[in-house]
């Protein structure tokens, strides 16, 4: 888990807000809440928000609405999608638009907060791999090196002096 990770609860079931805000808070989470997946939006948009927990069922914005508006504010945001209701269909179309993770309830504060320390884990490496990638890409477009001294800027120079010359001779041999 990332130091001042902020996880944002969106669920119409007090109860089960109440406890998974206790387990990750407890885990050491900031934890913001919504009880329908329009609070929840206004959230996303206004606030630095790290992880997404989404009940499939609510008031307003369903569950899968809100994944989907998170993924386009934030493609590398790790959402996890909860329901009540084992239905195929939605975990299939919570999986497809970007979840990182489908659990059907009842689900423990414990289960929640080590699918969240995975599912942040992977993002994190995610986003180290893409750094490095484009890193990796800068260096290979530099053709000169990054630090170069007197001395190995005068060995270049007679270098591509060398390499302009149609013919070279060493001790007399042409190569």
């Amino acid at each position: 888990m990332k130091p001042n990770c902020t996880v944002l609860i969106a669920d119409d079931e007090p109860l089960k807000v109440l406890t998974l805000e206790e387990h990750l808070s407890q885990a050491g989470y900031t934890v913001l809440t919504a009880d329908d997946g329009n609070a929840a939006l206004v959230l996303l948009k206004t606030r630095p928000i790290d992880a997404l927990i989404t009940d499939v069922r609510m008031p307003g914005l369903d569950g899968l609405a809100l994944l989907e508006a998170s993924m386009q504010l934030n493609p590398s945001r790790p959402v996890l999608v909860m329901t009540g209701y084992d239905d195929v269909s939605d975990a299939v179309r919570a999986m497809q638009a970007g979840a990182v993770d489908y659990v059907v309830k009842p689900v423990s504060g414990e289960e929640i907060a080590l699918r969240l320390n995975r599912a942040l884990a992977h993002s994190e490496l995610a986003g180290a791999n893409i750094c490095l990638r484009h890193e990796v890409q800068e260096l290979k477009a530099q053709a000169d090196p990054v630090i170069m001294g007197e001395g190995m800027a005068g060995t270049r120079q007679a270098l591509e002096r060398v390499a302009a010359t149609a013919e070279l001779v060493i001790d007399g041999t042409e190569i």
